[in-house]
């Protein structure tokens, strides 16, 4: 197996449901996916209870496992909030997942803050989340603000 290095680590948001059984609707716990020939997935308990077969296009499912899947699970790590001081929900409507943007302290030094240039830069991929915001570092929680609304400020 190949080492691991913080310099070869990228961070990346992807929907969590995505790592999820799309049967059973949870993670698989043992780490084994199977997929029927068009590719869809499922975890191998659901694979039995169906019958062998895929619930999305009726294929039969055999002992292909899906590999892809299976590494992307075994990688993924839920990001915790280390202290609620330096983190805040930045949306109150529940019909939106919640998403935190915080100091993230990686040994001793922390990533960001980021100038506005940076965010102009990305905008049109920050603006497609929905409910994202920046946080002023070392600010209180009125310090948060919706990139759209900075962005507004800026222009």
């Amino acid at each position: 197996m190949a080492s691991t290095s913080n310099t070869n680590t990228e961070f990346v948001m992807i929907e969590a449901e995505l790592l999820d059984c799309s049967v059973c609707f949870e993670r698989p716990n043992d780490g084994l996916t199977l997929q029927c020939r068009n590719g869809h997935w499922l975890c191998s308990s659901c694979r039995n209870r169906m019958l062998r077969r895929c619930p999305d296009c009726h294929q039969f499912i055999e002992d292909i496992r899906c590999l892809a899947i299976e590494k992307i699970i075994d990688s993924a790590r839920s990001c915790t909030i280390p202290n609620p001081e330096t983190a805040m929900p930045i949306s109150e409507d529940e019909s939106y997942k919640k998403i935190w943007f915080y100091e993230y302290p990686l040994g001793k030094e922390t990533h960001g803050p980021y100038s506005l240039n940076y965010f102009r830069r990305w905008e049109d991929y920050f603006v497609e989340i929905p409910g994202f915001c920046v946080w002023k570092i070392g600010g209180g929680p009125e310090t948060a603000v919706p990139l759209i609304q900075l962005l507004q400020q800026m222009n």
